[in-house]
């Protein structure tokens, strides 16, 4: 039984250390960070061409199929619809909290670290905005909403072809 624990505990110590590899920007010291996330620095630095975290370093040159361009703008439109939500009364303070702290938590331990990367996915989590855009989806008309539908159909078959064709997508 001690054996098998030992084990466990030096793969996890592994996943740890290469999870802290995984990083586009050196580590910098935590009062430079905090400045950073505060100016909220890493969402505008992945569309600024001096930034080690541009999206155009990934050699993509289209940016509406790059999720290294669109991560920003999926979790700044989680903020938007979590605060629209909160608004309109849709959320009680719970769930405000909860999508709250269920988009801070990735933002501040590794949006600065990883370029905002894999906030689409990190942003998929936040439970709440999902009643907040089906109320919005329902108060469009249906033509627009079946629009809407079809194209985020259309963004998920062809990221998923690009990923088996295994493009970088970040």
């Amino acid at each position: 039984m001690e054996s098998k624990c030992k084990l466990q505990i030096a793969k996890s110590d592994s996943l740890v250390k290469a999870q802290a590899e995984w990083r586009i920007r050196p580590a910098v010291p935590w009062y430079e960070k905090a400045v950073a996330l505060a100016t909220l620095e890493p969402i505008h630095s992945v569309y600024d061409r001096q930034s080690p975290a541009y999206w155009g370093r990934d050699k993509s040159e289209m940016p509406w199929f790059s999720l290294h361009f669109a991560n920003p703008i999926f979790f700044t439109g989680a903020i938007a619809l979590l605060g629209f939500g909160t608004w309109c009364r849709w959320l009680s303070l719970e769930e405000t909290s909860l999508g709250a702290l269920l988009l801070l938590i990735p933002y501040v331990t590794r949006a600065y670290e990883m370029g905002m990367g894999s906030m689409g996915r990190f942003v998929a989590i936040v439970v709440p905005i999902y009643p907040v855009l089906g109320q919005v989806l329902l108060r469009f008309p249906g033509p627009l909403r079946a629009a809407l539908l079809a194209l985020c159909g259309f963004f998920l078959a062809a990221y998923t072809a690009l990923y088996s064709a295994a493009y970088v997508i970040f």
